[in-house]
């Protein structure tokens, strides 16, 4: 099992307070293992070590990709998209150890983060609709996973035909 899941009450609460991750092992001499040993010597910010959701949602239209390299380290990963909002988008291992990584996206005009994707540990969609509640439209998939777009918070959820969650989206 990935993570513990804690018990949720009927009130909305930080995503780091509803399931607590395994720490992340990576393999000796891995990238992975290499941007996480750099990563362990940042400074995480007390507000990120909260929850680093909330933290990467106050960036949105603020930060640039030196911004996140400075707070964050070096990104592990790249990649870019096109329409409809031309991004470059970088990962990261997230230093908490409380989402497996997230992507920030960098729209390629202003230079500014436009969207923010978490990638968690162990988080279900019942676990969702009592924290963000249940005020989403929902499209299933042929292939059975199913993505929730919220309709009052500018944030999506995608989960598998189980409703185990595999992204969270902020924009």
């Amino acid at each position: 099992m990935r993570g513990t899941p804690r018990t949720v009450p009927d009130v909305p609460r930080s995503l780091a307070s509803v399931y607590e991750p395994e720490p992340a092992t990576e393999p000796t001499g891995s990238t992975a293992a290499t941007s996480a040993a750099a990563t362990a010597t940042l400074s995480i910010p007390d507000e990120m070590k909260k929850s680093s959701i909330v933290y990467l949602e106050k960036k949105l239209n603020v930060w640039t990709v030196a911004d996140a390299n400075r707070e964050l380290g070096d990104s592990i990963s790249y990649r870019e998209t096109g329409a409809p909002v031309p991004s470059d988008i970088y990962a990261y291992s997230d230093p908490t150890k409380m989402l497996r990584q997230f992507e920030l996206s960098f729209a390629k005009e202003s230079k500014r983060l436009v969207g923010v994707y978490a990638y968690p540990w162990s988080l279900n969609w019942e676990q969702c609709k009592k924290l963000w509640g249940e005020n989403a439209k929902k499209v299933r998939n042929p292939d059975g996973t199913r993505f929730y777009m919220y309709r009052d918070r500018r944030m999506n959820v995608y989960a598998n035909n189980h409703g185990d969650v595999i992204s969270l989206g902020l924009y």
